[in-house]
């Protein structure tokens, strides 16, 4: 386990400190919640313009650059 956390009356929580390393997350980042297989999920979001540097300077569908983000996240894990 990597800690716990209380809901405060708004609904937020603050990630415990070995959470933050662990998700390589800081103070503006934002995290994604997801349900993956009935389990909850908690990663990092990915910076869109990393995935540009990766792609050629052409016409790039919207299909295209789904896919870069697509394979670079299930790729990594």
């Amino acid at each position: 386990m990597l800690g716990t956390a209380k809901i405060t009356s708004k609904g937020q929580v603050t990630l415990p400190k070995k959470v933050r390393r662990h998700l390589d997350v800081d103070n503006g980042d934002t995290i994604i919640f997801e349900y993956v297989k009935g389990q909850l999920v908690i990663r990092r979001a990915r910076n869109i313009e990393k995935y540009f540097n990766s792609l050629p300077l052409m016409d790039i569908s919207k299909e295209k650059i789904e896919e870069v983000i697509a394979s670079d996240i299930w790729g990594e894990q």
